[in-house]
């Protein structure tokens, strides 16, 4: 059995699910979802892992699910703004959780993406020291191009 919990963080929805008896420090798993979808594609996976004993965080991508804006569509002229974007708003999320689950690890975070949401787990890897294992599934953005020209903003 699992606890699944849905917040708003600054501004920021997420869904937390994790273990009913957290008895040992959990691991907190960052899962991203796929371009055109959201946080709630994603629950079958992280129900999984909460039921493994993790900590599992789910955000909606900028521009996707719950942050979608009021425009037709998503702008995909906003994709590598938003890919970091969502990545610094782990930032946010995560003292949130600190003050409320102090019992979790916060040493050895997991960051899980598929699609777009490779690309926005590689880059929190880059800007959260604290995230020391990454999978990422079909990220398909130019690395070397963005990294060696400053393309993030």
């Amino acid at each position: 059995m699992c606890i699944i919990s849905k917040q708003t963080i600054s501004g920021i929805p997420a869904i937390f699910l994790y273990p009913k008896k957290m008895n040992k420090k959990c691991t907190i798993v960052w899962i991203f979802h796929k371009l055109l979808q959201s946080k709630i594609n994603e629950l079958p996976l992280a129900y999984r892992l909460a039921m493994e004993g993790n900590f599992v965080d789910l955000l909606d991508m900028r521009g996707h699910g719950e942050r979608k804006s009021d425009e037709d569509g998503y702008n995909f002229d906003k994709l590598i703004c938003d890919i970091n974007y969502t990545a610094k708003d782990i930032s946010v999320v995560l003292e949130y959780i600190k003050r409320y689950f102090p019992m979790l690890d916060y040493r050895e975070m997991a960051a899980i993406g598929v699609s777009i949401g490779a690309s926005v787990a590689l880059v929190s890897s880059y800007l959260l020291d604290d995230i020391t294992k990454v999978i990422s599934l079909v990220g398909a953005i130019n690395w070397e191009y963005l990294v060696e020209n400053n393309s993030f903003y």
